[in-house]
């Protein structure tokens, strides 16, 4: 069986030669949910026809998100800059994300701005449950709450997407003004394959179940203000959150 990095290698091959029929057949279920080889092939195209075509492939790196899932970065080197293509290949081979991201920069660091004090909780009960992060400004209080929501696809707490980590940049920042924040991962991060195996997951479960868990959280914590909790959500998770209200 080929290796994460062998995968991710063919991808990015079968991308320059325009076989996306044969990546799309790769797709594990909760990536085929939200890309058609066709959406493939035309971001593709929108980055190669920016850099050109392709030249060379760096060396390829990885890293555990899971035990069971790996994400892996290619470097794509065409003739007028570069990008990277970004998997996350799990234990049978299959993709469960895929990306074009711009070229690898410095690592995340904190915002000058942040002054965090954290702690985790479980979000959600039973074999779906997740982890999370609570960031509660330093004092008495009670503080004014809020939690997080990232948008679609499977995001762990801090909706890393390459260096950036947004939602912890959020969380930090309001905590350092006076507000405790909750952030979540997503169910689809953590359970990737039984949420992918299931004929009947919609939004509402993926979203719901753990926004109003999390609220609850907040509205437990002595620190915080029970009546002043609020939740604010980002694409996917802002077009959830009057659901979850």
């Amino acid at each position: 069986m080929q290796t994460a990095k062998e995968t991710a290698v063919l991808v990015v091959e079968w991308a320059r030669d325009g076989r996306f029929g044969k990546i799309a057949a790769l797709f594990a279920p909760p990536l085929r949910a939200a890309l058609t080889a066709e959406a493939l092939q035309a971001a593709w195209l929108v980055e190669t026809a920016g850099s050109g075509p392709v030249t060379d492939l760096g060396e390829p790196s990885s890293e555990p998100l899971r035990p069971d899932l790996i994400r892996v970065s290619v470097p794509v080197v065409c003739e007028r800059g570069q990008f990277i293509a970004v998997m996350s290949v799990d234990s049978a081979g299959l993709l469960n994300g895929l990306r074009l991201a711009p070229p690898a920069c410095d690592p995340w660091a904190a915002p000058s701005y942040a002054d965090p004090d954290a702690f985790e909780v479980t979000v959600g009960a039973g074999a779906l449950a997740v982890a999370g992060t609570v960031t509660v400004p330093r004092g008495d209080g009670p503080w004014p709450g809020v939690v997080l929501l990232s948008g679609g696809g499977p995001f762990d707490r801090d909706a890393t997407s390459g260096p950036n980590k947004p939602l912890k940049d959020l969380a930090w920042g309001l905590a350092s003004r006076g507000v405790a924040v909750l952030r979540h991962d997503k169910v689809t991060f953590t359970h990737a394959a039984e949420v992918g195996a299931a004929d009947d997951f919609t939004m509402t479960r993926e979203y719901v179940p753990y926004a109003v868990a999390a609220v609850g959280l907040l509205q437990e914590e002595p620190r915080v203000d029970s009546s002043r909790v609020f939740v604010a959500g980002h694409s996917m998770g802002g077009k959830v959150a009057p659901r979850v209200a």
